[in-house]
């Protein structure tokens, strides 16, 4: 990961585009905070404001330009993502993605099915059947 040091600061908007509301240390619990459901409009904001980048990767999970090129080739499905958000106060100050999540496979294809399998197979936690598709990596 690249951190950091040439990402926006202004962690207040961050927070609106991710949390829908203002910057609240209080919510970062050991200087971190979780999401959910993170679009892939949302993701272009944090990309175009540049509180994220593509090259950057959390641990072993894909580069964040990877999950960007598969949700933009896959928009016809809702998929969201999942990850966190480092504090203004630590040094390693980031948005970190980790995870990629479908919850209505009921509008997937086969071929959808197999697009999905081949982007997150090598994930830590996967998921691919009629309730979910779900991949977290560590």
């Amino acid at each position: 990961m690249n951190c950091c040091f040439d990402l926006n600061t202004d962690a207040n908007t961050r927070d609106q585009i991710i949390f829908g509301e203002d910057y609240d240390e209080s919510k970062y619990l050991g200087g971190t905070r979780s999401f959910k459901e993170l679009s892939l409009e949302q993701l272009n904001k944090l990309i175009d404001n540049n509180y994220i980048k593509k090259e950057d990767a959390q641990n072993a999970s894909p580069e964040i330009g990877d999950f960007w090129e598969f949700m933009s080739n896959n928009k016809h499905l809702p998929y969201k993502l999942g990850g966190y958000t480092v504090s203004t106060n630590r040094v390693d100050y980031r948005t970190s993605i980790d995870e990629i999540y479908l919850n209505d496979t009921s509008v997937a294809s086969k071929e959808d099915v197999y697009a999905f399998v081949k982007f997150a197979r090598y994930a830590d936690e996967f998921n691919a059947n009629d309730d979910c598709f779900r991949a977290w990596w560590d």
